[in-house]
Parts: structure tokens; C-alpha cells; sequence
């Protein structure tokens, strides 16, 4: 899809301001029946994870479901709490598990366990998968001499399947770490991944690995978080291209979260830094150059009001949606006087390329509303968010974990965009299982391979068990979807 035009960019602006900019997703207002006849999402199927051969009995948190990708028929889920290894090395290394689709049914094709040594670290925090490439991040890795030691240096593990293969290879096909990086450097704390289709491109793959906990000196000045840049060339493997140096805001955390898109004929990486700006936040987009080895700054994007602005992010060509997960908002406070409330809010912005100079504009911002007076995090609008190519315009999500306050059953918003900036409410949502009370946390991440929707339920709890986690696999009506998998099984 072409940049936007921009007759359409300024058409969305417009009809932003006369929205005010600012539409405040409450849970007791009634949706808006979207145009065109468009649907909700509908239950298709529920993946439950197998912990056999694991210490099934021994499995406390696993957080199945808190980081989730999808290529075609392939369903990657991490599940960085799950416990393995033994005796003093039997602790929460983490496991990722991939499934491949039959009809509505996902069957486990992969289980890897990647982590390593004593510490726990929780490999499947962050997750990517290309057509034939996965990658796993694992964030809180001990790497080096302080190998145990809780300095937190991370690691990703890169893995490949042939054209022909079903499965991915448990051996890694790379292993990313430095044990000369900064303690809690966090690398793997997000990973992504930009496959070329073109089989006659020498550059197969790009991944990106980032370090939001690194500090390094650029020059002789500390700046904080970063991200290294590593190719596939056919014919010579693997090497690292770049490293995109940090910002000088104190902990800015640049790396949170990535994400590759092309755009016309550019590739572009957006990174979050949810801790620039007093926490504010920020999200760079960079452009590749004439190679993989250079990066610049294409827009800077801004948040607010101490919201972590960047935490979660996902673009799609000119499409670009931000989380910022503590948002705040005033709210009287009991005792008189106004409390800031932070309950999340999750913003989108467009690019616009006039005369081959491309830039990013904040389109609308979507605010949670505060249930509790109360200074305390509530709901988490934002903590995940996706772009979904749909008819007659794009779908956003935006995952709302701890809704409602105090229980976090969790739920997603799904709003569309049916032209002018007008992003519209779906009917019957935001949308959430009906599962009995509990932190169930519905919505921590989510996921689509343009044909269906997995949101992440880590906090799912089996009877006599306690939290499993799950995935829920949705999809829609023939708006969107035309493949035969969209009957419901439950409509929410």
C-alpha cells in the first residue's frame, strides 16, 4: 500500500480535531455500530499449553501467552515463566512453543528451551517469526564471568526451518550475546524480524535485537538503551550490520519494543524508548539507507502526561499504533484536590511523504477512563497493540490486561478505521471471555497473520492448577476474511 496522500492525511486530521483528538474509551458508553457492515471478532479455537516432561507439577507462572507471534499457519507463543533445567538450575528459564494450523486447530510442531546456566532467564519474554526465521529474546540471561550473578546482559537465539521443513531447528542458527555489554543491558527484552520474499535477493534476513537496559558513551556522554542490527546474506550467514546508539535521556530505554514494516520501497524500523522524557516516552522511526548498515531518524514521536509512550508499538507500511500503558488522567481525589490516574492510552499516526521527504503524524490519541481516584496502575491500556489489514480500512487492538481494577480480568479494544481518521468503536466490544473472576490478564499480547487474531491470556488459571496461560485464536466475518475459518464458534 503507497504512502498516505496528502489530501487523505490532512482529510484525517481534520476530522481528528473536530473529534478533539482525544476519544476516551469508557467502559460504560455504548459502542458505535461500525459502517459497512463489519463484524466483531468471534472465539474460533483456544490453544492450552503442554508442560509434559517439564515438571508439569512444578510449573508456578509459565505466562503462556505473554508474548505472541504469527506468520501463514505458524503460531508462536512464549511462555518466559515456565520452569526447566534441574536441580539448582531448575528455575524460570522460559520455553516457546510454535504450533501450525489445521483447519481451526493449532498442533505443537516445536517446543525450544534456549535458556541456559542458573539464572533465570526467561527466554520467550519477546518473540518474532518470519516465514522460515524465529527469533527468541531472552531478556534476564546472565552472560559472561557474573554468569549466575543477576547482571542481566540477555540473549537471542535465532532459529531456521528450510522450505520443506515443518519444524523450526532446536540448535540455534545464531546465538546473539556479548558478554562485554553492559550489566542489565536486557538485550532480547524485544526482537524482530524482516524477511525478503524475493528469492534471488542476496540479504535474506534482517533481525533486530533490543537493548533497552544498555548504557554506553556516544561520545563520552551516557546514553541509554540501543539496538543492534544483524543480517542473513545467502551464501556468506551471519553478521551484525549496525548499532543504533541510545538517547541521552537518563533511562530512556530505547529497544523496549521493535518493529520492521516496508513502506513503497523503504524499510523502516520503529523503536520505542517508554522512559525518555520523565517517562513520558518517545518512538523513533528510522529508514534504512542504501544498506543494512545505515539508519537514520525519520520522525521522533513524543507521548505524555508520564505515560511510557513506546512501550508497545506495531506499524504496518504508513500505519503506525503506539502503546503507553500509564497514561495518566485527572481525577477528583477523594480527599479533595485532583489525582493523576494512570490507566493507558494508545495512539495512532500516519506517514506522509510529500516531495520524497517522509515524516510521521499523530493522527488520534484513545484514552482509557479511570475507575479508581487512585495514583495506583489501573488497566493498562496499551500494555499491548496491533494493526490488522481489514476492509474497507485497518483494525487496531489495543490490549487493556489489568481492566477492571483490582481483578485485571483483562480485555481488547478493536476500533476500525472506516475512512477520514474516523476510527469507530466495533458493536459488542471491547471484548473479553467470560471467564470466572481471576487475574486472567486477557489481552498482555496479541497477534495476527492478517487472517486471524491470538490474544494472550497468561494469567488463564486451570482448575486444581493455578495460572497455565492461554491463547485465544479469533477471527471475523467474510469482510475480511475469505479462507472458510471464520465461522463462530462463540460470538463475543
Amino acid at each position: 500500500m503507497p504512502s498516505l496522500t496528502i489530501q487523505s492525511l490532512v482529510a484525517r486530521q481534520r476530522a481528528a480535531i473536530a473529534a478533539l483528538l482525544v476519544w476516551t474509551m469508557a467502559a460504560a458508553s455504548l459502542p458505535v455500530q461500525a459502517t459497512g457492515g463489519l463484524e466483531p471478532y468471534y472465539l474460533l479455537t483456544e490453544v492450552i499449553p503442554n508442560y509434559s516432561n517439564l515438571g508439569d507439577e512444578d510449573q508456578i507462572d509459565p505466562q503462556f501467552g505473554e508474548a505472541i507471534a504469527m506468520w501463514d499457519d505458524i503460531l508462536v507463543v512464549g511462555a518466559p515463566g515456565t520452569r526447566t533445567g534441574f536441580g539448582t538450575t531448575f528455575n524460570n528459564r522460559g520455553v516457546v512453543f510454535v504450533y501450525r494450523r489445521d483447519g481451526i486447530e493449532w498442533n505443537q510442531i516445536n517446543r525450544l528451551n534456549v535458556g541456559a546456566g542458573v539464572s533465570s532467564s526467561r527466554c520467550g519474554s519477546s518473540v518474532a517469526v518470519s516465514s522460515n526465521y524465529l527469533g527468541i529474546g531472552c531478556p534476564d540471561q546472565s552472560i559472561g564471568a557474573d554468569q549466575g550473578g543477576g547482571q542481566r546482559r540477555g540473549r537471542v537465539t535465532i532459529h531456521h526451518r528450510n522450505a520443506t521443513d515443518t519444524e523450526f531447528g532446536s540448535v540455534p542458527a545464531l546465538i546473539i550475546s556479548d558478554a562485554a555489554d553492559s550489566p542489565d543491558a536486557r538485550c532480547g527484552t524485544s526482537v524482530a524480524i524482516l524477511q525478503d520474499q524475493d528469492p534471488f535477493t542476496p540479504l535474506e534476513v534482517l533481525v533486530a535485537v533490543g537493548c533497552p537496559g544498555r548504557v554506553s558513551f556516544d561520545p563520552g556522554f551516557p546514553v541509554y538503551g540501543g539496538i543492534d542490527i544483524y543480517v542473513h546474506i545467502f551464501g556468506l550467514g551471519w553478521g551484525q550490520v549496525a548499532s543504533i546508539s541510545g538517547i541521552s535521556a537518563t533511562d530512556a530505554r530505547l529497544g523496549q519494543a521493535l518493529k520492521f514494516t516496508r513502506s513503497g520501497d523503504d524499510v523502516l524500523l520503529a523503536a520505542g524508548a517508554p522512559g525518555a522524557s520523565n517517562g513520558d516516552g518517545q518512538v523513533l522511526v528510522y529508514r534504512q539507507g542504501g544498506n543494512a548498515n545505515t539508519w537514520t531518524v525519520e520522525s521522533t514521536l513524543s507521548g505524555t502526561a508520564s505515560g511510557r509512550f513506546g512501550e508497545s508499538l506495531d506499524i504496518l507500511e504508513d500505519t503506525l499504533v503506539v502503546g503507553a500503558p500509564m497514561r495518566r488522567v485527572p481525577a477528583p481525589a477523594p480527599g479533595g484536590g485532583i489525582v493523576q490516574v494512570p490507566v493507558g492510552a494508545w495512539t495512532v499516526a500516519g506517514r506522509l511523504c510529500p516531495h520524497q521527504f517522509c515524516s510521521w503524524f499523530v493522527l488520534s490519541e484513545f484514552v482509557g477512563q479511570w475507575l479508581v481516584p487512585s495514583s495506583t496502575q489501573q488497566n493498562a491500556l496499551g500494555h499491548s497493540v496491533l494493526v490488522a489489514e481489514g476492509l474497507p480500512g485497518r483494525r487496531i487492538l489495543a490490549g487493556e490486561p489489568m481492566y477492571p481494577v483490582a481483578a485485571s480480568n483483562g480485555r481488547v479494544h478493536h476500533r476500525v478505521d472506516s475512512g477520514g481518521g474516523n476510527w469507530q468503536l466495533m458493536v459488542d466490544e471491547p471484548f473479553a471471555q467470560p471467564f470466572l473472576p481471576g487475574s486472567y490478564t486477557v489481552g498482555r499480547a496479541l497477534g495476527t497473520n492478517g487472517e486471524l487474531l491470538a490474544v494472550g491470556v497468561p494469567g488463564y488459571v486451570e482448575l486444581d492448577q493455578g495460572p497455565r496461560g492461554r491463547v485465544l485464536i479469533y477471527s471475523v466475518g467474510d469482510i475480511i476474511f475469505e479462507d472458510g475459518f471464520e465461522s463462530p464458534i462463540y460470538k463475543r
